[in-house]
């Protein structure tokens, strides 16, 4: 199985950031879901995770960012540019 920049499989910090948006640490969590990504791991799992938080936590910026982040890599362009421009719209 393939590693992250941290050395972790995609599994493990796929659990810690599901983690981190439970308990609501919205930063840490995105800084992990942002590491997933990069390397392009688990983007589906990535992706249902960040839509589902957006209908709970609607207008969160930094949110919105990392959904459209996630829809870039995965080459879903349109809807990555619906995000960051809901995202500039929260700022």
């Amino acid at each position: 199985p393939s590693r992250l920049r941290s050395g972790e499989e995609p599994e493990i910090v796929l659990a810690l950031a599901r983690q981190r948006l439970a308990e609501n640490n919205f930063g840490e969590s995105f800084n992990v879901y942002s590491e997933l990504i990069h390397s392009s791991g688990l983007l589906e799992d990535v992706i249902a995770d960040l839509e589902a938080a957006n209908q709970k936590h609607q207008r969160s910026p930094e949110l919105l960012r990392a959904l459209g982040d996630a829809y870039m890599k995965d080459d879903q362009l349109q809807r990555a540019l619906d995000m960051y421009r809901m995202a500039l719209q929260t700022l």
